[in-house]
């Protein structure tokens, strides 16, 4: 009888010892389960973060394509465009005058709200006649003011040189103003070649050709002058239709062109 109730006790012991590590299991595993996730901690630099500062250098300018013309040849360095006497020039009431620059300038005052400037605007250096030496191509403006000002015509003059150093006028252009018509819109210079862009119909030169009101102009005049042994030329000028134009404060554009496709005389 003793060793049966012993033999119970024990066993009653381990089944007792089971199934208290059998809970202790579960709840761990119901603990392990229920933790909510950790997440790695984040670090936080507490280094401050340049910033960038402006760029001190200047914009990158726009590239003049004529700037190479402006070089002056070798032949041409004794010869000064801002002090030049460009001849005598006459105004369209008849009075005379000797075109003689100073310091780029020439002003006049003739009383009675006649007044006004020449300036000297560019020279470019190019051949223009195809002899193979640069010719000297001038720009001057002129603005005429009586109550107001007609804001500024142009003078184009081309020049040659000889071996000598002396010069010969070639070719002398005045268009009208820009607040009466006619005023320039552009040049464009090839070998042997000289074409004008003019706002307004132009039959002659420095002719005003007055539009619906000051400085708005309509259609376009196309001029081209060729260069041969009796000098330039006209031989073109159309007129192109276009609506009107606000021409206030224009620029006119200058395009030389290195090796035209071709030199076919009309």
């Amino acid at each position: 009888m003793y060793k049966a109730s012993s033999n119970a006790d024990h066993s009653e012991r381990i089944a007792k010892l089971v199934a208290a590590f059998v809970t202790f299991g579960c709840v761990c595993f119901f603990v392990l389960v229920s933790k909510p996730e950790q997440q790695s901690p984040r670090w936080i630099s507490t280094v401050p973060v340049a910033t960038p500062l402006p760029s001190l250098e200047p914009p990158p300018k726009s590239v003049d394509p004529n700037q190479e013309f402006r070089s002056v040849p070798g032949r041409w360095a004794s010869v000064d465009f801002t002090h030049y006497s460009y001849g005598p020039y006459k105004f369209y009431g008849g009075r005379k005058i000797r075109l003689s620059l100073k310091n780029g300038e020439y002003q006049y005052d003739f009383g009675d709200d006649d007044r006004g400037w020449f300036s000297l605007r560019d020279v470019y250096y190019f051949d223009v006649t195809g002899d193979l030496i640069p010719d000297a191509i001038v720009n001057l403006s002129h603005v005429e003011c009586s109550v107001s000002c007609d804001g500024g015509a142009n003078l184009l003059f081309i020049y040659s040189i000889n071996a000598e150093g002396r010069v010969k006028e070639l070719f002398r252009y005045e268009t009208g103003s820009y607040a009466f018509g006619c005023g320039l819109k552009s040049v464009t210079l090839e070998r042997k070649k000289v074409s004008l862009e003019l706002f307004g119909r132009c039959p002659r030169p420095a002719m005003n050709d007055f539009g619906p009101g000051k400085f708005m102009v309509k259609d376009l005049t196309q001029l081209d002058f060729w260069f041969s042994e009796k000098g330039f030329l006209e031989t073109k000028m159309e007129y192109v239709s276009t609506d009107v134009t606000d021409v206030k404060n224009y620029q006119a554009e200058f395009r030389i062109i290195k090796e035209p496709p071709g030199l076919i005389h009309p």
